[in-house]
């Protein structure tokens, strides 16, 4: 008799998603490392963890916030989480009815998620760099960086001037200059002498902006 025809073996399941790194923030703790495949608490606590990173950039002082680098990586994790659990999710999947639902609505927020990174993040440092080859922004204007939180500073709520020019930076009154510089994530410099402040107000400023001469 011919020997019975063993089944092929199975591929090994893959690695479950690996945490992030502790992030700068120490209130902020790392979620517990998920199984494979992520179960819903999983899910859910990788979305929580983004979030109290949101939270922690937002509220805390900057010496113990979270930063950039620690929002960038706890979007990849959710993301990977979700992408993971959504992977094997299916009709034979022990999950509740919602989840699939859920799978969506968490995918199509971190696509939000990354573009908003990508104004807040990535956009300002290429219109700075884009501007340090522009002179005094006569020849060529200078292109608007948008604020910390990815604002377009002549966009409403601000409504503020565009600096499209170091003469714009120049022209500002007192009240638009504190403005941008608190948009930008600065405290605006005091000091006694009101002329030696301004011009410090607007150096900074330059610099925040890209301004290389």
């Amino acid at each position: 008799m011919a020997a019975l025809l063993q089944p092929p073996p199975q591929p090994p399941n893959p690695p479950a998603i690996a945490l992030p790194a502790q992030p700068n923030d120490p209130n902020v703790p790392l979620p517990a490392a998920p199984v494979f495949p992520p179960t819903v608490n999983n899910v859910l606590a990788a979305v929580k963890y983004r979030q109290n990173v949101d939270l922690s950039i937002a509220e805390r002082p900057p010496a113990v916030r979270c930063t950039s680098n620690d929002r960038y990586h706890s979007v990849l994790y959710e993301h990977g989480v979700v992408a993971q659990a959504a992977a094997v999710a299916g009709p034979q999947a022990a999950a509740p009815p919602w989840f699939q639902g859920a799978i969506q609505q968490l995918r199509a927020g971190l696509r939000n998620d990354m573009r908003s990174m990508m104004r807040a993040e990535i956009l300002p440092d290429l219109k700075r760099l884009m501007n340090q080859r522009r002179g005094d922004g006569i020849v060529v204007l200078f292109e608007v960086v948008p604020f910390a939180n990815g604002n377009d500073p002549t966009q409403p709520p601000h409504n503020l001037p565009p600096l499209l020019s170091v003469n714009a930076i120049e022209n500002l009154n007192g009240h638009d200059l504190v403005e941008y510089l608190n948009g930008y994530g600065v405290v605006a410099p005091v000091g006694a002498n009101p002329h030696a402040t301004n011009r410090l107000r607007k150096e900074t400023l330059k610099g925040l902006v890209g301004v290389s001469i």
